[in-house]
């Protein structure tokens, strides 16, 4: 599944728990959509992996180091001109979106105190790492994009940096219960729950739209027309309030032996037909999820 806003969140804050104040020792890019940051701070060395890969962008702490290649890529060797030897300051991520920013404590070229943004965006085929100066232009981006291939947003080195644009869909923590009952009465209301939940509300994932509607109504496609509507403004009011960082626990979903999904609470809606198992941090989860479908996808081309 693909890793959404709300999932990121989570995993953001315990990125921002372990790596404010790690240094950057070293920058490799394995891959051509891949780089991997190795820090060190009191906790340790770890490897920070950031893809950005159409069908798995994502960022999470890895255990198993990449091979490299012998030679650098440009874009690899600019990161470790720029930020090799830099501190992490925080990790943040823009409200409900799915991007994060590591933002750093480093110097210029004449070696005054500077700080300086990369900024991972991880929006499908829309991925992209931009390194970005103090005064928020960009020095340059891992896939850069002209007026041939955007004509709304570009990212070229020496422009300044834009966030992409944001959908318009409301932010579930912010959502109020008369809120609620006021786009529950709107005439596009009379729709399937799950289905109503993506259009309206930023970082929910179909599988949590779908948990939604199944402990609510017992079923992941109840029709809202059937359904008590101030009883379902309050039950959602709740449940926005103890998404995350409110409540987080890693889980893995598993089928016939296989991670077939993950997300940050646990579900209830397949019953005993999957098997769901809960995971020590969220970067565990995504390199464990990650790992095995890999594995799965490799074996699966051989046997052809």
């Amino acid at each position: 599944m693909p890793l959404d806003a709300i999932c990121l969140g989570a995993v953001t804050n315990e990125l921002n728990t372990v790596l404010t104040g790690c240094r950057i020792e070293k920058v490799y890019q394995p891959d051509r959509d891949e780089i991997v940051i190795q820090t060190r701070g009191q906790g340790g060395a770890r490897r920070l992996l950031v893809s950005i890969a159409a069908g798995t962008p994502r960022v999470h702490f890895i255990e198993t180091a990449r091979e490299n290649p012998a030679v650098p890529p440009m874009f690899c060797m600019l990161l470790r001109k720029h930020v090799q030897g830099a501190k992490i300051a925080a990790v943040t991520q823009p409200a409900v979106e799915r991007m994060l920013s590591i933002e750093l404590d480093t110097t210029d070229e004449m070696g005054v105190a500077c700080k300086k943004h990369l900024i991972c965006e991880l929006m499908g085929k829309h991925s992209n790492v931009v390194l970005c100066g103090e005064d928020n232009r960009i020095i340059d981006a891992m896939r850069r994009v002209d007026g041939d291939l955007s004509g709304k947003r570009q990212v070229l080195p020496g422009l300044f940096y834009h966030e992409p644009p944001r959908q318009d869909r409301s932010i579930p923590q912010e959502t109020t219960e008369a809120g609620l009952l006021a786009l529950l009465a709107r005439p596009d209301a009379a729709m399937r729950l799950d289905k109503w939940l993506l259009a309206h509300f930023a970082g929910l994932s179909p599988l949590i739209a779908r948990e939604l509607s199944f402990r609510f109504a017992g079923e992941t496609d109840a029709p809202i027309p059937t359904l008590d509507a101030a009883r379902l403004a309050a039950f959602l009011t709740a449940e926005f309030a103890a998404l995350p960082p409110v409540q987080m626990q890693p889980m893995l979903l598993w089928k016939d032996g296989a991670p077939t999904d993950f997300t940050y609470r646990d579900i209830r809606q397949y019953g005993g037909y999957l098997r769901a198992e809960p995971c020590e941090s969220f970067s565990a989860l995504l390199d464990r999820f990650y790992t095995e479908t890999d594995h799965a996808e490799r074996m699966r081309q051989r046997s052809q």
